[in-house]
C-alpha cells in the first residue's frame, strides 16, 4: 500500500468520523438537551430522559447548592444507613401481678385483654428495632417485662422494669432485621408480671419502634 493511498484511506475515516460527530451534535444531542443562554444544561422534554440507570451509573455527584428532588431513594445518609421507622404506644393501666402474656392494647383507659386487639397492622416489610417501659410509679416488688410479639405468637424484643434498677424506665434495642415482619403483619405488646410485682397502682406505657 502506497504512502498516497495510505493518506486517503486516513482521509476518508476522518472525513466519516466527522460527519458522524457532527450528526450526534447536530441532531442526537438535541434530542435530549438543550442549551438556556448558554449557562444551563436543561434536557429537551421535562421529566422525560434519565442521568445514567440501574446497569451504568455514574460514580460520586458533587452540588454545591440546592439539591431539589421529588423522591429521594438512598441507601445511606452520610455514612449512616437511611431508614423509616414508626413508633407504637401500648398501654396498661393499674398493672396486676401474675400476669402472664396478657396482650396490651392501644387505648390507655383500657386494661389488659379487655379486647380481642392482637396488635398493630404493618404497612410495609420491615423488623423491630426498639421497645421501651416506663411506669407511672417506681417498681417497689418483683419484676414486669414488656414483650413485642409478632403476628400474636412469635416473642422479640423485650424490656424489664424491676425493685432494684431501672424502677421507672428501661429500654432495649436490636440490629436492623433481626426482627423482621412482612407488610401485613401485626405486631403487639404482651406482659408478664410476678406474683409479688408492686405496686399494682402504676399505669404503664410501652412504645414499640419498628423500621421500613
Amino acid at each position: 500500500m502506497t504512502r498516497r493511498y495510505k493518506a486517503l484511506c486516513v482521509l476518508a475515516v476522518v472525513a466519516i468520523l466527522g460527519v458522524c460527530f457532527a450528526d450526534f451534535d447536530g441532531d442526537m444531542l438535541r434530542k435530549f438537551m438543550l442549551w438556556s443562554d448558554g449557562t444551563d444544561i436543561l434536557p429537551a422534554t421535562d421529566n422525560t430522559h434519565s442521568l445514567g440507570s440501574s446497569t451504568y451509573e455514574f460514580k460520586d455527584l458533587y452540588v454545591d447548592g440546592t439539591a431539589n428532588i421529588d423522591t429521594l431513594s438512598a441507601d445511606t445518609v452520610n455514612g449512616q444507613t437511611f431508614v423509616r421507622t414508626l413508633n407504637y404506644q401500648f398501654y396498661d393501666p393499674n398493672v396486676a401481678d401474675s400476669q402472664n402474656y396478657a396482650t396490651l392494647g392501644l387505648d390507655p383507659s383500657e386494661s389488659v385483654g379487655g379486647t380481642e386487639f392482637t396488635g398493630v397492622v404493618m404497612p410495609w416489610a420491615g423488623s423491630i428495632v426498639g421497645i421501651s417501659a416506663k411506669l407511672s410509679g417506681a417498681c417497689t416488688g418483683g419484676t414486669l417485662t414488656a414483650v413485642a410479639v409478632h403476628n400474636g405468637t412469635t416473642k422479640c424484643l423485650s424490656v424489664t422494669l424491676e425493685s432494684t434498677t431501672n424502677t421507672t424506665t428501661n429500654y432495649a434495642v436490636a440490629a436492623l432485621d433481626t426482627y423482621t415482619f412482612a407488610a401485613g403483619d401485626y405486631i403487639g405488646v404482651q406482659l408478664l408480671t410476678t406474683g409479688t410485682f408492686a405496686p399494682t397502682t402504676a399505669d404503664l406505657v410501652v412504645d414499640v419502634v419498628t423500621e421500613f
